[in-house]
């Protein structure tokens, strides 16, 4: 088969190596792109619980009456006030654990906002996926009531200790 000078396009081996160094890529990419998903996953995990957090001290500033955050088990979390709940939170534990602490490392099972604004106690939550800190997030209470959402992997300056 004779080729004609005006024609243009690829040959098949030209299509053949294109398509295999797209496959090599492809397949050096794929384990670090679902990792960046689990950690957009979790870190979206620690953000909304930053937000339920500063719902719950809203809550209680706005009303002028103290608001309560209840943890009723790894999976399901409530804000209520004077007995109504107002806001619940969900999660998948398979993508996430949630812990709760106060300031002596206890577990913590409810958090007490007041109408001023300040907690009943300094509280530590903590963001986590297969029990590694170096992934995890950290949401501090303090008793002022102020909530800080910490970097990945960092209790202020230090390394996150532990998921729990």
């Amino acid at each position: 088969m004779s080729r004609r000078d005006d024609m243009e396009g690829f040959t098949l081996i030209e299509l053949m190596i294109t398509i295999a160094l797209l496959a090599i890529l492809a397949a050096v990419a794929f384990p670090s792109f679902g990792q960046f998903i689990r950690n957009s996953q979790l870190q979206a995990q620690a953000e909304e619980l930053k937000a339920f957090v500063q719902q719950a001290r809203s809550e209680a500033v706005v009303a002028r009456a103290s608001a309560e955050l209840t943890i009723k088990s790894d999976a399901a979390w409530e804000i209520s006030r004077g007995g109504d709940v107002l806001r619940r939170l969900e999660h998948d534990a398979a993508k996430a654990t949630l812990t709760a602490t106060d300031g002596n490392g206890t577990a913590l099972s409810s958090l007490t906002y007041y109408p001023s604004g300040v907690a009943s106690s300094a509280a530590r939550f903590t963001v986590c996926r297969d029990q590694d800190p170096a992934n995890g997030y950290l949401v501090t209470v303090e008793p002022s009531g102020s909530i800080q959402l910490h970097p990945r992997g960092k209790d202020g300056n230090d390394p996150l200790d532990a998921c729990e």
